[in-house]
């Protein structure tokens, strides 16, 4: 049976016909969207000064709401939102330590332990773009939203490689009353930049053992192959749905001079992925290899376990 790949796009130079969304028209992974994010410190400094506590906590909760921010401590009641408001109503700022360049992983792809791999990923939708991300300072930084199409072939490759997109992070420090020896830092997302794709050397979850796999962590994604009798090798090819939603809090290592050497900032990230990934495996013989991902939400492709 033919295997169906994803369609191609419209030819250069065609326009889209009528209920093509415009977008999937563009080659390669395309900015189609871009637009700022004011995390609850920008949005407390917009706030009318003479607005009472109770009106300045409400629209607080409801611009946290709206706009799906993290809550500092998971706070999200309106004893929480008092708490946050005696924070910003004292902190004092230390210093703007300017603006640096971090980076984030948005999707992986996984090449069987000496192998080879192919890929072609698209949008699942021509009404949707395939790629939402939000990024923003951990705690109560700002950020920045970003809505990408997809509509990519990655030529064939023996090692596993990482998407990852580029931004800039301001960096300030303030007093929240506990002096300035122990600042609060805030770092926000001020602007989106390129996107890259980095083959790692080695990567840190294929060519483990099953049996080295944690449980709880990773869990098997489909049926083993098993070529340790056979002496050729096999190509497979397959068709994945990639949806994903899923919020979390990453740590970067940005270095700021003067602020303690190290420089870890965190950053609250939230990924939207609704793509369709097309992969041409070639295996190699005298190994059994068994697809596995991360347990709990799908948030990659599968990586792959050999023994």
């Amino acid at each position: 049976m033919e295997r169906k790949r994803p369609s191609p796009s419209p030819e250069p130079g065609r326009h889209p016909a009528p209920g093509e969304a415009g977008h999937d028209s563009l080659q390669g992974i395309k900015v189609v969207k871009e637009w700022p994010i004011d995390g609850l410190g920008t949005f407390y400094e917009q706030l009318e000064k003479e607005a009472s506590s109770e009106e300045a906590i409400e629209r607080l909760r409801r611009h946290a709401t709206d706009m799906r921010l993290p809550l500092p401590a998971g706070r999200g009641t309106s004893e929480g939102f008092a708490w946050l408001l005696d924070i910003l109503k004292r902190r004092r700022l230390i210093r703007d330590w300017g603006e640096y360049p971090a980076a984030v992983e948005w999707l992986s792809l996984h090449v069987p332990p000496g192998g080879a791999a192919s890929f072609a990923i698209e949008n699942r939708s021509q009404q949707k773009s395939g790629v939402t991300l939000k990024l923003l300072g951990a705690g109560i930084g700002s950020g920045r939203g970003i809505m990408l199409s997809v509509n990519q072939n990655f030529l064939e490759r023996k090692h596993c490689a990482r998407l990852i997109q580029h931004v800039t992070v301001r960096v300030r420090t303030f007093d929240i009353g506990r002096g300035p020896e122990s600042p609060e830092i805030e770092p926000s997302v001020t602007a989106v930049r390129h996107l890259e794709v980095r083959t790692w050397d080695t990567c840190p979850v294929c060519g483990r053992s099953p049996d080295d796999l944690d449980p709880f962590t990773y869990v098997q994604a489909g049926p083993g192959l098993d070529l340790r009798q056979d002496d050729v090798g096999q190509k497979r090819s397959e068709i994945v749905q990639l949806s994903v939603n899923h919020r979390g809090e990453i740590e970067l290592q940005v270095p700021i001079p003067g602020l303690g050497g190290s420089g870890n900032i965190g950053l609250f990230a939230e990924r939207d992925i609704e793509l369709t990934c097309s992969a041409d495996y070639t295996f190699p013989p005298k190994v059994f290899f068994t697809p596995y991902r991360v347990a709990g939400v799908q948030v990659d492709l599968p990586f792959w376990a050999v023994r």
